[in-house]
């Protein structure tokens, strides 16, 4: 049975995704041009740790739709955890949340960013609406956000996005032309795709029961206070599962890929 509220929230993160990778689209053509039907394995989001934005209230409008938590990861280097959870229905991508530790970082940040929660409208955190508003907090000037950026540059992609879905991943479960993720990041590289190499194009292993992988952040202009800038903006991932012992289909992430995969958005194309 059909869910009528995440049905409409997909719908809308996908249109907005695509504003901000149009890379997504073009992909999906070629994909559907081999006879494939693309399927979604997840989508992601990224927070901030400080509330009324962490992880355990942006999570509630899922678990109300029958969504339950799956894992719990950490991040130490990029100092960020992150929690996935999935829905019992076939019907709906897995959800993965992550947030930065602000508390680990330099006082300049936590004070702007606490600053920056502080401006938001608090009417958006009823329902799904916060999900794609986009950047909720006040705009920013480019050598705030260049400071910001050598800190982090998951807080400085945040602060200008603000609340989107990161990336969308194709299910390479749902192919059945491509064989193996290698045979596919060559499908795309030979169509003009570049891929994030990070700890290797492919990230994880049959043994550790996932394989990833994914473009690099398409590159869009942002108006800053102080004029229009180019920034990375989302990326495409690609995801093949295998079964557990049991026959099961791994239904989690691996946290040293994940970490890598985080750095689809350090460049863009």
């Amino acid at each position: 049975m059909k869910n009528e509220n995440l049905e409409a929230l997909f719908s809308k993160l996908w249109k907005q995704y695509c504003l901000l990778n149009p890379n997504a689209e073009k992909i999906q053509k070629l994909v559907k041009e081999q006879g494939e039907n693309p399927l979604n394995d997840h989508l992601a989001f990224r927070s901030f740790g400080v509330h009324p934005i962490q992880i355990s209230n942006l999570s509630v409008f899922f678990e109300e739709n029958d969504y339950y938590k799956t894992g719990e990861y950490e991040f130490p280097e990029k100092k960020l955890i992150a929690q996935s959870f999935s829905h019992p229905s076939n019907d709906y991508p897995r959800i993965f949340i992550s947030q930065l530790v602000v508390e680990a970082f330099s006082t300049f940040l936590q004070e702007f960013v606490s600053k920056q929660i502080h401006s938001m409208d608090k009417k958006l955190l009823i329902g799904d609406r916060l999900f794609t508003s986009g950047q909720v907090w006040k705009n920013l000037d480019y050598k705030t956000f260049s400071r910001i950026k050598e800190e982090s540059e998951y807080a400085a992609w945040l602060l200008v996005h603000g609340f989107c879905a990161n990336h969308f991943t194709l299910s390479l479960n749902s192919m059945k032309l491509f064989e193996n993720i290698n045979q596919f990041n060559e499908f795309l590289e030979s169509k003009g795709f570049v891929l994030n190499d990070s700890g290797g194009k492919i990230k994880g292993s049959p043994e550790l029961y996932l394989e990833q992988s994914s473009t690099i952040s398409a590159k869009r202009k942002h108006s800053f206070v102080d004029g229009d800038y180019d920034v990375s903006g989302c990326y495409y991932e690609f995801a093949k599962r295998y079964p557990m012992e049991g026959g099961k289909l791994f239904d989690g992430f691996v946290s040293k890929s994940a970490d890598k995969i985080f750095e689809s958005t350090d460049k863009s194309a």
